[in-house]
Protein backbone atom coordinates (compact mmCIF):
# COMPACT_ATOMS: atom_id res chain seq x y z
CA UNK A 1 0.00 0.00 0.00
CA UNK A 2 1.36 3.41 -1.00
CA UNK A 3 -0.15 6.82 -0.20
CA UNK A 4 -0.26 9.20 -3.18
CA UNK A 5 -1.32 12.77 -3.92
CA UNK A 6 -3.37 13.22 -7.10
CA UNK A 7 -1.93 16.04 -9.26
CA UNK A 8 -4.21 15.86 -12.31
CA UNK A 9 -6.55 13.75 -14.41
CA UNK A 10 -5.54 12.82 -17.94
CA UNK A 11 -7.70 10.67 -20.23
CA UNK A 12 -9.50 9.14 -17.24
CA UNK A 13 -6.27 8.26 -15.44
CA UNK A 14 -5.31 10.02 -12.23
CA UNK A 15 -1.69 11.15 -12.35
CA UNK A 16 -0.25 11.20 -8.86
CA UNK A 17 2.99 11.08 -6.88
CA UNK A 18 4.04 9.42 -3.69
CA UNK A 19 5.23 11.29 -0.59
CA UNK A 20 8.85 10.69 -1.62
CA UNK A 21 8.46 12.03 -5.18
CA UNK A 22 9.13 15.62 -6.21
CA UNK A 23 6.91 17.17 -8.92
CA UNK A 24 8.48 17.35 -12.39
CA UNK A 25 11.59 15.47 -11.19
CA UNK A 26 10.67 11.97 -10.04
CA UNK A 27 8.47 9.35 -11.66
CA UNK A 28 4.68 9.37 -11.54
CA UNK A 29 2.01 7.03 -10.23
CA UNK A 30 -0.75 6.39 -12.81
CA UNK A 31 -3.97 5.34 -11.08
CA UNK A 32 -6.10 3.46 -13.59
CA UNK A 33 -9.76 4.55 -13.87
CA UNK A 34 -9.04 7.46 -11.54
CA UNK A 35 -11.71 9.74 -12.97
CA UNK A 36 -14.24 6.90 -12.95
CA UNK A 37 -13.47 6.34 -9.26
CA UNK A 38 -14.08 10.03 -8.50
CA UNK A 39 -10.50 11.11 -7.89
CA UNK A 40 -9.72 14.83 -8.13
CA UNK A 41 -6.49 16.85 -7.89
CA UNK A 42 -5.55 17.30 -4.25
CA UNK A 43 -6.97 13.95 -3.10
CA UNK A 44 -4.74 11.70 -1.00
CA UNK A 45 -5.37 8.04 -1.75
CA UNK A 46 -3.94 4.73 -0.68
CA UNK A 47 -3.12 2.66 -3.75
CA UNK A 48 -1.87 -0.80 -4.59
CA UNK A 49 1.01 -0.77 -7.05
CA UNK A 50 0.19 -3.20 -9.85
CA UNK A 51 2.99 -2.61 -12.39
CA UNK A 52 5.96 -0.42 -13.25
CA UNK A 53 8.10 0.68 -16.17
CA UNK A 54 11.47 2.40 -16.38
CA UNK A 55 10.28 5.56 -14.64
CA UNK A 56 6.67 5.29 -13.47
CA UNK A 57 4.41 3.14 -11.33
CA UNK A 58 0.90 1.94 -12.18
CA UNK A 59 -1.69 1.42 -9.49
CA UNK A 60 -5.31 1.01 -8.53
CA UNK A 61 -7.05 2.92 -5.76
CA UNK A 62 -7.71 0.97 -2.61
CA UNK A 63 -9.18 3.62 -0.33
CA UNK A 64 -9.33 7.34 0.39
CA UNK A 65 -6.67 8.69 2.71
CA UNK A 66 -8.05 12.25 2.56
CA UNK A 67 -10.49 13.77 0.11
CA UNK A 68 -9.84 17.24 -1.31
CA UNK A 69 -12.65 19.40 0.06
CA UNK A 70 -11.99 22.43 -2.16
CA UNK A 71 -14.37 23.65 -4.86
CA UNK A 72 -14.87 21.29 -7.79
Amino acid sequence: MQQCLVDLLEDGIAVARSKADAPEIDGLVHIQNGAERGLQPGDLVDVEITDSDEHDLFARRCRWARRNRGKR
